[in-house]
């Protein structure tokens, strides 16, 4: 299967070891692939915080269960829209009881960054890698593409080829 643009900017960032941005463009998939096959009527009647969690549920849980796909949400919208990583102060969690604390860490030049449960956390011993995350979600778009041959990334129409 031939890779899209958004495989080929994730795959890159990973190589550049940039891995936040590769974490912030994995994160933008399911937000794409939800909306798949919607019509605006469709769009209007389905807010995007079910449509994700739900297509994250389906294509990464089930291989990643150390976020939900509320959770996964949570990420998105801390990361992409506050730049921070404070999950409860989402309005899919804001509501939850506070039992995980999370915690980014980024090393400075290190191959890898983790998303941490707080020392108080009931799950404070199973700390889980980000970048680890965006593969997963890059797994789950994989499955996804096989499950709709016909999906076409949209931003794939306006890459120029050169001859």
């Amino acid at each position: 299967m031939e890779k899209d643009i958004i495989q080929k900017e994730i795959e890159k960032a990973k190589n550049a070891k940039c891995f936040f941005a590769e974490l912030a463009l994995a994160l933008t998939i399911p937000s794409v692939c939800s909306r798949y096959g919607l019509d605006d009527e469709e769009l209007k009647n389905q807010w995007e915080s079910k449509r994700y969690p739900d297509w994250y549920d389906k294509y990464v849980y089930p291989e990643y269960e150390f976020l939900t796909g509320q959770e996964c949400y949570a990420v998105r919208c801390a990361i992409l829209h506050n730049g921070d990583i404070d999950l409860y102060s989402q309005s899919i969690l804001r509501h939850e009881s506070k039992v995980n604390n999370y915690r980014l860490m980024i090393p400075e030049y290190g191959d890898n960054f983790c998303l941490q449960y707080e020392e108080n956390s009931q799950l404070q011993d199973r700390p889980f890698c980000a970048a680890g995350l965006a593969m997963k979600i890059l797994d789950g778009y994989k499955q996804f593409k096989i499950e709709h041959p016909e999906f076409k990334y949209p931003l794939d129409s306006y890459v120029f080829e050169q001859q």
